[in-house]
């Protein structure tokens, strides 16, 4: 689904929400709203530019705005689609409305920092990958790849995104495809 779909220039494209769903690193937003306000109350007690939770510049009140509008669904009829609805990726939303984009996406990396040591339980269960992979599950993995067992199924068993398991069996995957290549003569 590419901006020529949408029938709208580069230029708008990349200022207008186009993402299916909402940001993965916003599952304790999303998912568990009862605590929204402990995460962010610890955020800006621990990272929030050094200050402590009194906030007199209103940082609080335009996170959890930067938060709402990444979580929600837009419609785009502001852009002429008035029956399309998406969501923002993080640099787009940041892009849109004159944030710096590293300053947005490290916000909210030390947010979803916040909720994983606050809640880690939640965050295993919601599937997202606490520890880093170790040389043993990346070996299993790649004997998995050669096994012939899927991708998704390799990335689901391991909590990782179907890419970074494509990206550590990728010579396992190219030697199964010539493997699988019909013989030429």
């Amino acid at each position: 689904m590419g901006r020529r779909w949408l029938g709208v220039s580069k230029r708008d494209y990349i200022r207008m929400p186009h993402a299916e769903s909402w940001p993965e690193s916003l599952w304790w937003f999303v998912q568990y709203p009862a605590d929204r306000k402990t995460v962010i109350d610890c955020y800006l007690a621990s990272y929030a530019r050094g200050k402590t939770i009194t906030d007199p510049d209103g940082f609080r009140d335009r996170l959890l705005t930067i938060l709402r509008d990444l979580s929600q669904i837009q419609k785009l009829a502001a852009w002429g689609k008035p029956r399309t609805k998406r969501y923002w990726t993080i640099p787009d939303y940041a892009r849109a409305h004159g944030l710096k984009r590293y300053t947005l996406m490290k916000w909210l990396r030390e947010l979803e920092k916040t909720a994983k040591d606050k809640y880690p339980a939640r965050a295993k269960a919601y599937g997202r990958r606490i520890e880093p992979l170790t040389e043993t599950d990346k070996e299993t993995m790649r004997w998995k790849c050669c096994e012939g067992t899927d991708i998704q199924d390799i990335a689901k068993e391991f909590r990782i995104s179907p890419a970074h398991a494509a990206r550590i069996c990728r010579a396992e995957m190219q030697l199964r495809r010539l493997w699988n290549a019909p013989d030429e003569e």
